[in-house]
């Protein structure tokens, strides 16, 4: 079965990132060490700080409710266990935050791909994929690396939230 299309927008991207999160979040940022640029996320209950392939800049973001078929077509692919406790999801860069983007999901837990690739140098597609499980995923994984990624065999599966 096809992914299904549930949310488009365009994303602000600063600091090479964007937040996902459930709307219960109150600090949706992760604390970012290196270990965590090295592998494209920060992570920790119910928020994803992903990397982004630019700076700054925008995203071409779209929302799909089922899993990613063709990984040929990106650049990075990441995947990591999400849970949305209210099944509101909102999405901003650091830099934007609170104005957000919101789009509707079921609460509970998920595998949460997210799928990139360069439009241009000032602009990235990015898809996120949500897939329904009954079983949290017990780790992340990088499914489709590029260059700017080095991680560490294991990866790190919690982060701090800023300032704490």
């Amino acid at each position: 079965m096809s992914p299904k299309e549930i949310f488009h927008d365009d994303v602000i991207v600063s600091y090479s990132q964007i937040m996902i999160y459930d709307r219960s979040i109150q600090l949706p940022g992760c604390e970012w060490t290196e270990a965590h640029s090295n592998q494209g996320f920060a992570r920790r209950k119910g928020t994803l700080c992903c990397g982004t392939l630019i700076e700054y800049g925008k995203g071409d973001a779209t929302v799909y409710m089922g899993n990613l078929d063709d990984l040929e077509k990106y650049e990075r692919v990441i995947e990591t266990p999400f849970y949305s406790k209210t099944g509101e999801v909102e999405m901003a860069a650091p830099d934007e935050y609170p104005v957000t983007r919101r789009f509707q999901i079921c609460s509970g837990n998920y595998s949460l791909i997210v799928a990139q690739r360069y439009v241009d140098e000032e602009m990235v597609k990015i898809d996120l994929y949500f897939k329904g499980v009954e079983t949290p995923l017990e780790k992340s994984s990088i499914l489709l690396r590029d260059d700017a990624l080095n991680p560490r065999d294991l990866l790190i599966e919690d982060a701090e939230v800023p300032g704490n």
